[in-house]
């Protein structure tokens, strides 16, 4: 029986370890991404910690409500416009960069 309960919290502590493992990298490379290509100068995604000092940032935690990843990395590459705008700025990485950039942001979905 004690070896029971002893396994038990084993693999609950294992699963437990994980589950905060796998939250730590939330957003993983697109956040650091984000972070890195300096989108926070105009931009903050406020549901991944990311804010912007810029007073008229414009929040992209619902950039994934409309929008999925190949979209959004045609719009960062200036080949779609959103209410017909292109991006002010067309993205500096390699297309690589890009489709993970566009995954983290296609993943903020809040309403």
């Amino acid at each position: 029986m004690k070896q029971a309960i002893l396994y038990i919290a084993l693999v609950l502590t294992v699963v437990g370890l994980y589950g905060f493992a796998f939250s730590m990298n939330a957003g993983g490379e697109g956040k650091k991404l984000f972070e890195d290509k300096k989108c926070g100068v105009c931009h903050s995604v406020n549901n991944a910690g990311i804010s912007s000092k810029s007073k008229t940032a414009v929040d992209l935690s619902s950039a994934g409500v409309k929008n999925n990843a190949q979209f959004i990395v045609k719009y960062l590459n200036k080949q779609e416009k959103i209410n017909g705008k292109e991006h002010k700025v067309a993205f500096k990485g390699t297309e690589q960069e890009a489709k993970e950039l566009a995954s983290f942001l296609a993943a903020q979905k809040k309403k």
